[in-house]
């Protein structure tokens, strides 16, 4: 942008207070009027008008600045599809977490009740304002008719198993006298005999 245009003979002043709002006008980053809209390219203190703008159905400035953009980006789908189980698990995928959602028909549960299973990895943090988080997301996305039953937690943890196994052998030995099992009589008569000899001899001398 070229500096306004003053006449020629302008006092010096004058001329030098055109020159300096020439500067301020350069430095004026006149496309920020695209990148507010664009929520990849807005800077992160606008992103909380561009959500109100948006309507954005849930919001915490505690987000990252990520999550936030994630969360204004789905908006339009959101609300484009709100009252389907499509746009509750897509509402609450854009704030980081992984949610399954299940129609009572599919377990077993009162008529027009579902019910979401929440997916954590093995470090991630859960709160209870977590869940009243996504309680009010869903409520906010779904039909009128469905009642929100219960939220599931599913830690899954990725960790090496290791299965080991040992054998152990024990012999036992007993030393001791032999005892018989059983006696028996039989009905046998041994006889025996024996002869025993004895000799006597006697010397005598002579007188």
């Amino acid at each position: 942008m070229s500096a306004p245009t003053v006449p020629g003979n302008s006092p010096e002043p004058i001329k030098a207070l055109a020159a300096i709002d020439a500067e301020r006008i350069r430095a004026i980053d006149v496309d920020i009027i695209r990148r507010v809209h664009d929520p990849d390219l807005c800077p992160p203190a606008w992103l909380p008008l561009l959500a109100w703008a948006w309507s954005v159905d849930e919001w915490d400035p505690a987000w990252p600045v990520a999550v936030q953009r994630a969360v204004i980006k789905a908006a339009p789908d959101v609300h484009r599809h709100k009252g389907t189980a499509w746009a509750v698990q897509t509402a609450i995928a854009a704030t980081g977490y992984a949610a399954a959602l299940e129609e009572w028909f599919e377990y077993g549960g009162a008529p027009y009740r579902f019910r979401l299973t929440v997916t954590l990895g093995p470090v991630e943090p859960w709160t209870g304002e977590a869940g009243e988080m996504l309680a009010r997301l869903a409520l906010r996305t779904k039909n009128t008719r469905s009642r929100l039953e219960l939220i599931r937690l599913v830690r899954r943890n990725e960790a090496p198993l290791y299965i080991g196994g040992s054998v152990s052998i024990r012999s036992r030995a007993r030393v001791g006298p032999i005892l018989p099992g059983a006696l028996q009589a039989r009905p046998y008569i041994h006889v025996g005999g024996a002869v025993r000899v004895r000799q006597s001899t006697r010397i005598a001398g002579g007188a």
